[in-house]
């Protein structure tokens, strides 16, 4: 999978580990999606989604305590 955002040409996600991505998409100005903690992620994808993000982490077969994946999924529904 790549990551589609202009600024992330050829930095890709395999087997859900991360490989030179430095930024992700911003739901918000003022904060990066990197520095996000996880409930602010999970609120953010209760939002956008109308699905806790627990659940949805977890039908990806992921650790729902894992920053990276949490961040993976704010990435994609956003």
């Amino acid at each position: 999978m790549v990551i589609a955002d202009s600024r992330s040409r050829g930095r890709k996600v395999k087997d859900g580990r991360l490989e030179n991505v430095t930024e992700f998409a911003r739901i918000s100005v003022g904060k990066g999606t990197e520095a996000l903690q996880l409930r602010d992620i999970a609120k953010a994808v209760m939002e956008m989604t109308g699905e806790p993000m627990d659940e949805l982490l977890e039908l990806a077969g992921k650790d729902i305590r894992d920053n990276d994946a949490a961040k993976l999924l704010l990435t994609i529904v956003y």
